[in-house]
Order: C-alpha cells, then sequence, then structure tokens
C-alpha cells in the first residue's frame, strides 16, 4: 500500500515539475521570438525612414 502511494506522489510531482518548467521554457521561447521579431521591426523601420522622412514628420506633429 506505501509503495503505491509513493509512486503515485513521485509521479504526480515528475509531472508537476515537467508542468512548471514546460510553462517556463514556452514563456521564454515567446520572450525571445518577440525580441527578434520586434529588433527585425525597428530595424527596418529605422533602415526605410531617413532624416527627410523624420523631420517631415516632426514638422506635421509640432
Amino acid at each position: 500500500m506505501l509503495t503505491i502511494l509513493a509512486w503515485i506522489v513521485v509521479i504526480v510531482f515528475v509531472l508537476f515539475l515537467v508542468g512548471v518548467l514546460g510553462e517556463i521554457f514556452s514563456c521564454l521561447i515567446q520572450l525571445i521570438i518577440y525580441g527578434i521579431l520586434f529588433y527585425i521591426v525597428y530595424w527596418a523601420i529605422n533602415y526605410l525612414t531617413d532624416d527627410r522622412l523624420h523631420h517631415a514628420i516632426s514638422n506635421v506633429f509640432t
């Protein structure tokens, strides 16, 4: 009886650990992907817009 309970506790604990680690891992992967996407978009905006466009936009908004 005791060994069955011990096995159940071990299995539940392992499943809990796997779930927590999986959540942390997926969050990290999402952060990395969003960081790369943000960097690409930021670089593209900086590359596509030059100073004249920035001056025109700032003149419109001020």
